[in-house]
């Protein structure tokens, strides 16, 4: 034991003195220490990049907001001046909806604020009124605004919006097109017992004079229909419904109807014998959903009336549809979101389900994955139905927000397939931490996108300290186009709507602060975007190398890459030096047929181009990290061998060898005691340029798309700025080349100074 210490003493002082004097030499070389200390700092970061607070260079994204440049045409509201009494907006802007030349537009939005309303204009979020309309107590319905005249013609439009308030009251206000004067006067039509909870409005034609089918429909919460006819003398009523002891809600948001022109969902028309007969659906918060037929409004009749939330209740609104179907064409269909997470769809001539929806006693749940993966059991707010395809959309009172589409596909005149449950066709949820909830009127919709308000939880219960989002999402996948948070919750729905004076795609919406937004419904991208010291992000975020086609941080990409480079350039040098320092060693201390077998085959390897072999060798094991480093080990071992080969050739013929013979050392002792010891400098010189030419080898392979899709090298970094026609973005390609070139430099420069030590003609005196 003790002559074993002994030797391993005498082994370790040995290695140390060698250490000593090459590191000698070593230091004397200039160029030696500039690449030592690049390696140095290279190495430092990569082992220091996890305790870094880095993203993750593969799946964080910046947010939308340093994303999407998006155009804020005007903010109004408590921040600047007392534009609106210092009172939340908790309800739907009123859109009035003029003819153009090419469709539709938005000239004038009526806003809500406390008891107050005021007309806003589109263009520059001006006040269209010199003033606003006071209404003596807290406005309680989204206002609603219809043109009782000519829709085609401005000349002989009509404008009148209807407001409903706590204390019952429902007004008109009729509106003329010109701006900058004093606001209208408004009329009280009736009051309603209870708080007005809802307003619907209709109109049968498109003319001047008023049709008998022109009527106003009022919800309370004393679970009351009020309905008043519109004549040319004024409005005739109300009548009176009773629904339900507990409050109704009736629809008012226009939905998308036949042509371009905004139709109102509350109101169907449904032929039978040869008469059409107008309907309306409401829903009442003890879970009631009920049809009443409007065709005499002066006397309403109960058409059908259901209960469909078994268990629960049901406050929002219910919406109508016509749903182009089979056997049935063009069908009413009611939708009501439940308060326990169920849909129900139902036939609206009589309040049977749809066959294909599944349960026909009550209601479906909403599954929001192809298996039984989690129900939906929260609230469900009022469904939105948009598309030429049908689609429903529904949010809850968790943050999510679901695309169903409802129609039945199955072949045949039949429903030979009874879906169990509904699975919509996409799921978006606010990645918000924290409670989250989506607002009760969710969406609007314009073209290609579906706009979602969502709503971040903070602080105390209620929603009064809350933070509200706008999502803009692609219709056909729910993919986020881009967002925008505020300072507050967003509670009434947005307005999606062509502007008048601009012919864009605008979105309008609401805080709790008191603030109107009118934004471009379209963004900008703005990526890749240079780093922070560079321009400012609206996020405050800092991004030291700026961000990359896809909004992920190029730093992050830049450190973590520095430890795929490192880890294959030392892994594949390290295996190719021992192959290459192995075979060379046997071939040269036994020769004959042992070499010539060994150093043909060394240059079958040799011979074959290296790249063109790394690149079929990739793409036939596979792309792993793994994978690379054991391709470039097997390529990178033959120039070793031959030079570590032709250094034992000379070294077996010396003295010391031969007295190792004489003493009767074997085979196996004399080359790892006597011959490797002398080869190891060398081979320590090929391998810092064995590392170099590994890490070029990688760049190289991630570069031309066969590296490792899981993870993030400068090759791939480079790859991405050419694919992406970014070669402009200095910040995204300069980086990864310029460390590429500095490893690889410090590398060979490390391996200069080593040449300089193990070739004493090198030296210089």
């Amino acid at each position: 034991m003790a002559a074993m210490k002994k030797r391993i003493k005498n082994m370790v002082m040995g290695w140390r003195k060698l250490f000593k004097q090459n590191w000698t030499l070593f230091k004397a070389s200039k160029i030696g220490l500039l690449g030592l200390g690049i390696m140095i700092m290279f190495i430092f970061i990569a082992f220091a990049a996890p305790f870094m607070g880095l993203r993750d260079p593969l799946w964080w994204r910046a947010p939308d907001m340093d994303i999407v440049q998006v155009t804020k045409y005007w903010p109004l509201g408590s921040n600047n001046s007392d534009k609106f009494g210092f009172q939340p907006i908790t309800h739907a802007a009123a859109a009035r909806v003029v003819p153009k030349a090419l469709g539709i537009a938005t000239d004038r939005l009526y806003v809500a604020a406390g008891s107050r309303l005021y007309a806003i204009g589109q263009a520059y979020g001006l006040k269209d009124w010199t003033n606003y309309i006071e209404f003596g107590s807290t406005i309680s319905a989204d206002p609603i605004v219809v043109n009782w005249g000519k829709i085609s013609d401005p000349s002989e439009a009509n404008f009148t919006v209807y407001v409903g308030t706590q204390s019952g009251a429902v007004y008109a206000v009729n509106d003329k097109k010109n701006s900058g004067q004093p606001p209208p006067s408004s009329q009280l039509i009736g009051v309603v017992n209870g708080w007005v909870t809802g307003i619907a409005v209709f109109s049968g034609d498109d003319g001047p004079d008023h049709s008998i089918y022109d009527l106003v429909a009022v919800s309370s919460s004393s679970g009351r229909m009020y309905f008043w006819q519109v004549t040319d003398i004024g409005h005739i009523g109300p009548s009176v419904f009773n629904v339900s002891t507990e409050p109704v809600h009736v629809a008012g948001q226009p939905m998308k109807g036949t042509g371009s022109y905004p139709l109102f969902s509350p109101v169907f028309y449904y032929t039978t014998n040869n008469r059409t007969r107008p309907y309306i659906c409401v829903g009442s918060e003890d879970g009631m959903l009920t049809a009443i037929d409007i065709t005499n409004v002066s006397d309403p009749q109960l058409k059908w009336s259901r209960q469909v939330a078994k268990d629960g209740e049901f406050s929002s609104a219910p919406v109508v549809h016509f749903v182009s179907n089979r056997p049935r064409i063009f069908e009413p269909v009611v939708f009501a979101g439940m308060d326990d997470g169920n849909l129900t769809a139902r036939y609206a001539s009589n309040g049977t389900s749809l066959p294909w929806w599944g349960d026909k006693a009550w209601s479906r749940q909403i599954r929001w994955g192809t298996g039984i993966t989690q129900v939906e059991t929260q609230k469900l707010t009022q469904p939105f139905l948009v598309g030429e395809t049908l689609n429903l959309l529904v949010g809850s009172a968790s943050g999510y927000a679901y695309s169903i589409g409802y129609m039945d596909v199955t072949a045949g005149s039949g429903f030979e397939s009874v879906v169990p449950s509904i699975v919509p066709n996409w799921v978006f949820k606010d990645v918000q931490p924290g409670t989250t909830y989506i607002s009760s009127y969710p969406f609007a919709f314009i073209k290609t996108l579906v706009f979602v308000a969502s709503n971040y939880e903070q602080g105390a219960p209620g929603p009064a300290g809350d933070i509200g989002t706008l999502f803009a999402l692609n219709y056909n996948d729910g993919t986020t186009s881009w967002s925008q948070t505020f300072d507050s919750a967003i509670l009434g729905s947005q307005v999606a709507l062509t502007g008048e004076s601009r012919g864009l795609d605008q979105v309008y919406m609401g805080t709790m602060a008191g603030s109107m937004y009118a934004y471009s419904t379209t963004g900008l991208y703005m990526i890749p975007a240079p780093p922070s010291w560079v321009q400012s992000y609206p996020s405050g975020n800092l991004y030291i190398l700026g961000l990359d086609n896809r909004g992920r941080d190029i730093w992050s990409q830049w450190v973590w890459g520095s430890r795929i480079a490192l880890y294959v350039g030392f892994l594949a040098a390290t295996f190719s030096i021992t192959i290459g320092t192995t075979m060379g060693l046997v071939a040269g201390y036994f020769g004959g047929k042992i070499d010539t077998v060994l150093m043909r085959f060394t240059d079958v390897i040799l011979v074959i181009p290296g790249l063109p072999l790394i690149i079929t060798l990739a793409s036939v094991l596979g792309a792993s990290v793994n994978n690379l480093i054991l391709v470039i080990a097997i390529v990178g071992w033959p120039g070793v061998a031959r030079v570590i080969r032709s250094q034992v050739l000379s070294l077996k013929e010396r003295p010391f060898i031969e007295s190792a013979r004489v003493t009767g050392a074997s085979h196996a002792r004399i080359m790892g005691k006597h011959i490797l010891p002398n080869v190891l400098p060398l081979a320590f010189l090929y391998m810092t340029f064995a590392v170099s030419g590994a890490i070029l080898s990688e760049a190289s392979i991630s570069f031309i798309g066969l590296g490792d899709i899981q993870t993030v090298s400068w090759g791939r970094m480079l790859q991405d700025v050419t694919q992406s026609q970014a070669l402009k973005a200095w910040w995204w390609l300069i980086p990864p080349g310029l460390a590429i070139t500095l490893i690889s430099l410090g590398f060979f420069l490390v391996g200069r100074a080593f040449d300089e030590i193990v070739n004493p003609r090198l030296r210089k005196r």
